[in-house]
């Protein structure tokens, strides 16, 4: 359970990054 939260939050985290990178 909690390395699927830890999966859950990875891809998160990614998905922001890679907003934030395109936008600025």
């Amino acid at each position: 359970m909690a390395s699927g939260s830890i999966v859950l939050f990875y891809n998160d985290f990614n998905r922001w990054h890679h907003e934030y990178q395109t936008r600025y």
